[in-house]
Protein backbone atom coordinates (compact mmCIF):
# COMPACT_ATOMS: atom_id res chain seq x y z
CA UNK A 1 0.00 0.00 0.00
CA UNK A 2 2.83 2.41 0.83
CA UNK A 3 4.21 2.17 -2.72
CA UNK A 4 0.97 1.57 -4.67
CA UNK A 5 -1.28 3.91 -2.69
CA UNK A 6 -5.05 4.05 -2.87
CA UNK A 7 -5.87 5.71 -6.18
CA UNK A 8 -8.49 3.36 -7.70
CA UNK A 9 -6.94 3.18 -11.17
CA UNK A 10 -3.45 2.58 -9.75
CA UNK A 11 -4.73 -0.13 -7.40
CA UNK A 12 -6.57 -1.80 -10.29
CA UNK A 13 -3.41 -1.69 -12.39
CA UNK A 14 -1.53 -3.44 -9.60
CA UNK A 15 -4.30 -6.02 -9.04
CA UNK A 16 -4.47 -6.79 -12.76
CA UNK A 17 -0.72 -6.89 -13.50
CA UNK A 18 1.34 -7.05 -10.28
CA UNK A 19 3.79 -5.00 -12.35
CA UNK A 20 5.30 -2.09 -10.43
CA UNK A 21 6.53 -0.51 -13.69
CA UNK A 22 2.92 -0.20 -14.90
CA UNK A 23 1.87 1.13 -11.48
CA UNK A 24 4.60 3.76 -11.64
CA UNK A 25 3.55 4.65 -15.18
CA UNK A 26 -0.04 5.20 -14.02
CA UNK A 27 1.09 7.24 -11.00
CA UNK A 28 3.31 9.37 -13.23
CA UNK A 29 0.34 10.00 -15.53
CA UNK A 30 -1.77 11.09 -12.55
CA UNK A 31 0.96 13.44 -11.30
CA UNK A 32 1.16 14.96 -14.78
CA UNK A 33 -2.63 15.32 -14.84
CA UNK A 34 -2.41 17.17 -11.52
CA UNK A 35 0.15 19.54 -13.05
CA UNK A 36 -2.08 19.98 -16.12
CA UNK A 37 -5.07 20.75 -13.87
CA UNK A 38 -2.99 23.36 -12.04
CA UNK A 39 -2.08 25.09 -15.30
CA UNK A 40 -5.64 24.79 -16.62
CA UNK A 41 -7.78 25.68 -13.60
CA UNK A 42 -5.65 27.88 -11.35
CA UNK A 43 -5.84 31.63 -11.85
CA UNK A 44 -3.04 33.92 -13.08
CA UNK A 45 0.02 34.10 -10.85
CA UNK A 46 -1.36 31.36 -8.60
CA UNK A 47 -0.42 28.77 -11.23
CA UNK A 48 3.29 29.15 -10.57
CA UNK A 49 2.82 29.26 -6.79
CA UNK A 50 0.61 26.17 -6.73
CA UNK A 51 2.99 24.24 -8.99
CA UNK A 52 5.99 25.22 -6.85
CA UNK A 53 4.21 24.10 -3.68
CA UNK A 54 3.05 20.85 -5.28
CA UNK A 55 6.51 19.99 -6.58
CA UNK A 56 8.16 20.77 -3.24
CA UNK A 57 5.96 18.54 -1.05
CA UNK A 58 8.31 15.49 -1.04
CA UNK A 59 11.39 17.62 -0.30
CA UNK A 60 9.54 19.54 2.42
CA UNK A 61 8.41 16.30 4.08
CA UNK A 62 11.95 14.93 3.88
CA UNK A 63 13.31 17.84 5.92
CA UNK A 64 13.59 17.49 9.68
CA UNK A 65 12.20 20.98 10.33
CA UNK A 66 8.70 19.66 11.21
CA UNK A 67 6.79 22.19 9.12
CA UNK A 68 6.41 23.59 5.61
CA UNK A 69 9.06 26.24 4.97
CA UNK A 70 7.75 28.69 2.39
CA UNK A 71 11.11 30.37 1.88
CA UNK A 72 12.45 27.05 0.54
CA UNK A 73 10.42 27.66 -2.64
CA UNK A 74 10.55 31.47 -2.64
CA UNK A 75 13.03 33.37 -0.44
CA UNK A 76 10.68 36.39 -0.46
CA UNK A 77 7.52 34.29 -0.03
CA UNK A 78 5.00 35.40 2.57
CA UNK A 79 2.25 33.23 3.96
CA UNK A 80 -0.54 35.65 3.17
CA UNK A 81 0.47 35.73 -0.52
CA UNK A 82 0.50 31.94 -0.75
CA UNK A 83 -2.55 31.06 1.39
CA UNK A 84 -4.89 30.73 -1.61
CA UNK A 85 -2.39 28.44 -3.34
CA UNK A 86 -2.22 26.08 -0.36
CA UNK A 87 -6.01 26.14 -0.13
CA UNK A 88 -6.33 25.35 -3.84
CA UNK A 89 -4.28 22.17 -3.42
CA UNK A 90 -6.17 21.19 -0.26
CA UNK A 91 -9.59 21.85 -1.83
CA UNK A 92 -8.59 19.72 -4.84
CA UNK A 93 -7.63 16.85 -2.51
CA UNK A 94 -4.10 16.88 -3.87
CA UNK A 95 -2.55 17.97 -0.58
CA UNK A 96 -3.53 17.48 3.05
CA UNK A 97 -2.68 20.32 5.43
CA UNK A 98 -1.94 19.53 9.06
CA UNK A 99 -1.83 22.65 11.26
CA UNK A 100 0.12 23.14 14.44
CA UNK A 101 -1.85 23.95 17.59
CA UNK A 102 -0.76 26.25 20.40
CA UNK A 103 -2.09 23.86 23.04
CA UNK A 104 -2.90 20.16 22.64
CA UNK A 105 -6.42 20.54 23.99
CA UNK A 106 -9.87 20.80 22.42
CA UNK A 107 -11.19 22.53 20.54
CA UNK A 108 -8.13 22.09 18.33
CA UNK A 109 -9.51 24.28 15.57
CA UNK A 110 -9.50 27.29 17.93
CA UNK A 111 -5.82 26.62 18.79
CA UNK A 112 -4.52 26.19 15.24
CA UNK A 113 -1.73 28.34 13.84
CA UNK A 114 -2.12 28.77 10.10
CA UNK A 115 1.48 29.90 9.67
CA UNK A 116 2.86 26.60 11.07
CA UNK A 117 1.75 23.53 9.15
CA UNK A 118 2.82 20.36 7.40
CA UNK A 119 1.59 19.58 3.92
CA UNK A 120 1.12 15.93 2.99
CA UNK A 121 0.25 14.41 -0.38
CA UNK A 122 -3.34 13.26 -0.82
CA UNK A 123 -2.08 9.77 -1.72
CA UNK A 124 0.96 8.00 -0.28
CA UNK A 125 1.62 6.04 -3.47
CA UNK A 126 1.76 9.30 -5.40
CA UNK A 127 4.17 10.68 -2.77
CA UNK A 128 6.52 7.73 -3.30
CA UNK A 129 6.26 8.11 -7.08
CA UNK A 130 6.81 11.87 -6.72
CA UNK A 131 9.83 11.42 -4.42
CA UNK A 132 11.74 8.57 -6.06
CA UNK A 133 12.98 7.90 -9.56
CA UNK A 134 11.31 5.19 -11.61
CA UNK A 135 14.41 2.98 -11.35
CA UNK A 136 14.46 3.32 -7.55
CA UNK A 137 10.80 2.31 -7.25
CA UNK A 138 11.08 -0.60 -9.69
CA UNK A 139 13.97 -2.03 -7.71
CA UNK A 140 13.04 -4.70 -5.19
CA UNK A 141 15.59 -2.99 -2.93
CA UNK A 142 13.25 -0.03 -2.33
CA UNK A 143 10.73 -2.32 -0.65
CA UNK A 144 13.38 -3.97 1.51
CA UNK A 145 14.99 -0.69 2.50
CA UNK A 146 11.60 0.89 3.20
CA UNK A 147 10.50 -1.95 5.45
CA UNK A 148 13.85 -2.18 7.26
CA UNK A 149 14.23 1.59 7.64
CA UNK A 150 17.42 1.76 5.59
CA UNK A 151 16.52 4.48 3.15
CA UNK A 152 18.80 7.47 2.73
CA UNK A 153 15.76 9.72 3.11
CA UNK A 154 13.50 10.40 6.04
CA UNK A 155 11.32 7.31 5.60
CA UNK A 156 9.15 8.63 8.43
CA UNK A 157 7.76 11.12 5.91
CA UNK A 158 6.19 8.26 3.97
CA UNK A 159 4.62 6.65 7.02
CA UNK A 160 3.43 10.00 8.41
CA UNK A 161 1.86 10.71 5.03
CA UNK A 162 0.07 7.35 5.15
CA UNK A 163 -1.30 8.15 8.62
CA UNK A 164 -2.41 11.65 7.56
CA UNK A 165 -4.16 10.12 4.55
CA UNK A 166 -5.91 7.53 6.75
CA UNK A 167 -7.04 10.14 9.26
CA UNK A 168 -8.47 12.43 6.57
CA UNK A 169 -10.16 9.55 4.74
CA UNK A 170 -11.87 8.62 8.02
CA UNK A 171 -13.23 12.14 8.46
CA UNK A 172 -10.66 13.53 10.90
CA UNK A 173 -8.89 16.85 10.60
CA UNK A 174 -5.31 16.17 11.73
CA UNK A 175 -3.26 18.61 13.78
CA UNK A 176 0.19 18.43 15.33
CA UNK A 177 1.83 19.95 18.38
CA UNK A 178 5.40 21.10 18.94
CA UNK A 179 6.48 22.78 22.14
CA UNK A 180 9.60 24.91 21.78
CA UNK A 181 11.71 25.17 24.94
CA UNK A 182 13.15 28.71 24.87
CA UNK A 183 15.69 27.99 27.60
CA UNK A 184 17.15 24.97 25.79
CA UNK A 185 16.59 26.44 22.29
CA UNK A 186 14.99 23.25 21.00
CA UNK A 187 11.71 21.39 20.74
CA UNK A 188 11.12 19.30 23.82
CA UNK A 189 7.66 17.90 23.02
CA UNK A 190 6.44 16.74 19.61
CA UNK A 191 3.14 15.05 18.89
CA UNK A 192 2.89 14.10 15.22
CA UNK A 193 -0.91 13.87 15.06
CA UNK A 194 -3.79 15.09 17.20
CA UNK A 195 -7.47 14.59 16.40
Amino acid sequence: YIVVGGMPDVVQTYVDTHDIAQVIGRQTEILELYRLDISQYAQGNDKMKIRAIFDSIPAQLNEKNRRFILTAINPKGRQERYADSFNWLADAGVALPCYNVEEPQPPLRLNEKHNLFKLFMGDTGLLVSHAFTEAEIESEELYKHLILGRLSINEGMIFENAIAQMLVSNGYEPYFYVHYNKEKHRNDIEIDFLI
